[in-house]
């Protein structure tokens, strides 16, 4: 019953994050990590709520940045991403920042890791993205390598997981 309960709520909190709602009491991110065989890397896009983008990149900077469209901020993102998303599978992997778009209230970023393997297993990843300005921040990843895929919860208690 708890864990039939547990997934209902990510799966509540998972929908009012896609359906666009303005207003947000929960604080989650999504993100999908695929791997591009004829490009021989992952490719990663994360789904953060815009408005707590911004906050945590003002904060960080100590001057007000606002994400939209061409709005010359990609290296906060980028610097930001580079400093709270870690893939280590040996020596950490560098996340190559492609860019970002505006959906609605939240900003889609882009990335990808160059590594020529699809095998996952045992690699290190750390995500505490937005954990350092909410305590409840949820970090949702769904990996996926041809016919595996595997998902994981990251928490303010749990910001590396070796997969």
């Amino acid at each position: 019953m708890k864990s039939l309960l547990k997934a209902l709520g990510i799966s509540v909190v998972c929908g009012l994050f896609l359906t666009g709602s303005t207003f947000h009491e929960y604080y989650v991110s999504l993100t999908r990590i695929e791997y591009n065989a004829e490009q021989r890397s992952w490719e990663m896009s994360l789904k953060v709520f815009t408005d707590d983008l911004e906050r945590a990149l003002s904060e960080k900077n100590g001057k007000q940045l606002v994400i939209r469209e061409g709005d010359g901020n990609d290296r906060y993102v980028a610097q930001y991403l580079a400093t709270h998303f870690r893939w280590e599978n040996g020596p950490p992997q560098t996340l190559h920042y492609v860019g970002k778009e505006q959906e609605a209230d939240a900003t889609w970023i882009y990335c990808e890791i160059t590594q020529s393997t699809p095998v996952f297993t045992g690699v290190t990843l750390t995500h505490d993205v937005l954990m350092e300005i909410f305590d409840t921040q949820v970090n949702m990843v769904t990996i996926i390598a041809g016919d595996q895929k595997k998902t994981y919860l990251f928490r303010k208690n749990k910001r590396k997981q070796t997969l």
